[in-house]
């Protein structure tokens, strides 16, 4: 199978090119790359994904700012994508949506299968604490991380949301005179810094007890071991919109 991977020089990029070389009858067949067009190894890097030929399938993990050229190349060769960019608009998830009418397309906010089981978790537990426990979550990410909160924040925050009996007001961060904390709140904290590969917390806390339910991916191998199962799971499906949901049995995305 011939592989296209988007943003090939950066770090995500890199690591996906790399474990797809080393998978029997695999092949990474070009790169794009749209700062830096000198070649990944023995790969050809274009600068637009206009430029480059016809692959078996896409990867993609770059800017969204690629996010439009990478879903019209997919329906202008019929050729399945892998989508892990995070920070999409409301009309650019249309475009994903109504692009997986014609094309396969797999797409996830995080490619860990162990955050997906946190999720699971926290639908079984949100509406058990609901009544009694404050929630807030924390996230840390690398400092070169553009979007905040992180995509998977969002994933979380849209978990809880959809476990409460009603729907809660969300506050990215405090400052100044906020006064008492409303019981219909969950506040969203994002950290920035260092090499941090992802590290997710849900806080629920009453006035006697406190439970952390936290998820540390310790390198971006995590991640890249998901996308190439979806490269795997994707490749003979027919069009639609996959996730984790799907890769992995019982847990809804």
């Amino acid at each position: 199978m011939n592989i296209g991977v988007i943003g090939i020089h950066g770090q995500m990029g890199q690591l996906i090119a790399t474990s797809i070389q080393k998978k029997a009858n695999w092949k990474v067949l070009f790169g794009v790359d749209a700062i830096k067009q000198v070649p990944f190894g023995e790969v050809i890097v274009f600068g637009s994904l206009a430029d480059a030929p016809r692959a078996d399938l896409v990867v993609d993990f770059s800017h969204i700012g690629q996010w439009s050229s990478t879903i019209a190349y997919a329906k202008k060769h019929q050729v399945p994508l892998v989508l892990g960019t995070t920070g999409y608009s409301v009309h650019q998830y249309h475009e994903l949506v109504e692009a997986s009418k014609v094309v396969p397309i797999f797409h996830s906010q995080n490619f860990s299968v162990g955050l997906y089981v946190v999720l699971q978790a926290l639908k079984q537990i949100t509406p058990m604490l609901e009544d009694d426990f404050d929630i807030e979550i924390i996230e840390r990410h690398h400092g070169q991380k553009v979007d905040a909160p992180s995509g998977t924040a969002h994933l979380i925050m849209d978990t809880i949301q959809q476990s409460l009996s009603t729907k809660y007001e969300i506050i990215h961060g405090r400052e100044g005179f906020t006064g008492a904390r409303p019981k219909t709140q969950i506040g969203v904290h994002s950290i920035r810094g260092g090499s941090i590969a992802g590290v997710h917390e849900v806080l629920f806390a009453s006035k006697g007890e406190q439970i952390q339910l936290s998820h540390t991916a310790e390198s971006r191998q995590v991640f890249v071991s998901g996308a190439l199962k979806a490269i795997s799971f994707l490749q003979h499906l027919p069009s639609g919109l996959y996730g984790m949901s799907h890769l992995i049995g019982g847990i809804t995305q």
